[in-house]
């Protein structure tokens, strides 16, 4: 146990798993070793470390389907000294390999969600059953934990690939709404690279079109801990007004405090402009529709001015 535990402590991710699967088999005397992550529940796992006779090998995918998988899933540990064949006949990746012995546990994150397993398996049957638990139980937790801290990563790297691509502006303050992060369409949409505003306050976007009491109002909402959603008349780098809509919420820590200020903003310019220019056309067309009822009306009472006039002028004498 001191042994894996020395040579695992100072590695992450996959050179973690790599250093486990070759400790394991080395100390248990496995011919094999494997730590996999589930796919799909009852679907496949893909390898993430393998090692056959105490040697990093290939990575590989397999399906659950016959495998002692189904023994082990809600279950701490499962061993079998011998037989592992006979207890699985339709796994044939254990009798195309010859292995008669078995250990494998189901590997679950912190919402006790299936998330990987992780195996010895053995050619000779063997006493394998306490001593190999023991490792199995301690080192179990090291691995879900890696997984988890893994799939956290993964799932951070992808929310901030959403962040950044975001045609939408997005903006993080401390509590005292100093920014500390904007998004590359905060740079793009107001002239400022982050470098330059990293640590001021958003007040430098003021425009002047909002009085303090639109502010006031604004900070009231946010400090009770609620979100606030409304309209900015803004100013850019080169002085050039815009207007977004934006809606603010507060980030708390699990006390309950407020420890952040998030913000999401949308350049809405372009959009007014349009409707702008929409009920422009729209009253131009009004107005046009009023003037040709108008002439419309005007021409048949001309019409008959005319020929009252034609019949008045043929009975005047020349």
């Amino acid at each position: 146990i001191r042994t894996i535990s020395e040579a695992t402590s100072a590695h992450f991710g996959s050179n973690f798993f790599k250093e486990m699967v070759v400790q394991l088999s080395n100390v248990l005397g496995a011919d094999y070793a494997l730590i996999g992550q589930v796919q799909d529940p009852w679907g496949s796992v893909k390898t993430l470390a393998v090692a056959a006779d105490g040697k990093q090998v290939d990575n590989f995918e397999y399906e659950l389907a016959g495998t002692p998988y189904h023994k082990i899933v809600g279950r701490e540990i499962c061993v079998y000294e011998s037989g592992a064949q006979e207890e699985s006949p339709a796994n044939t990746m254990l009798a195309e390999m010859g292995m008669k012995g078995y250990v494998g546990v189901a590997l679950f994150d912190s919402k006790n969600k299936l998330v990987g397993i992780m195996a010895a398996l053995f050619k000779n049957p063997r006493d394998i059953a306490k001593f190999t638990s023991a490792i199995f139980q301690i080192f179990s937790s090291r691995v879900e934990g890696e997984l988890e801290r893994m799939q956290g990563e993964t799932e951070r790297e992808r929310f901030m690939a959403a962040i950044e691509q975001s045609q939408e502006t997005i903006v993080i303050t401390d509590v005292d709404g100093k920014m500390e992060y904007v998004n590359p369409a905060f740079e793009r949409i107001t002239g400022y690279i982050s470098e330059a505003v990293i640590g001021r306050n958003p007040r430098i976007l003021q425009s002047g079109e909002h009085d303090a009491a639109f502010y006031k109002a604004m900070w009231e909402t946010l400090q009770r801990g609620e979100t606030w959603a409304g309209r900015f008349v803004n100013k850019k780098k080169n002085g050039e007004l815009y207007t977004e809509e934006a809606t603010i919420s507060p980030v708390c820590d699990v006390s309950g405090r407020t420890v952040n200020y998030v913000a999401v903003k949308r350049d809405v310019t372009e959009e007014l402009n349009t409707e702008e220019q929409l009920r422009q056309a729209q009253k131009m067309q009004s107005i046009g529709q009023l003037v040709a009822g108008i002439a419309h009306d005007f021409n048949n009472l001309m019409q008959v001015i005319n020929g009252y006039a034609d019949i008045t002028r043929k009975k005047l004498p020349p």
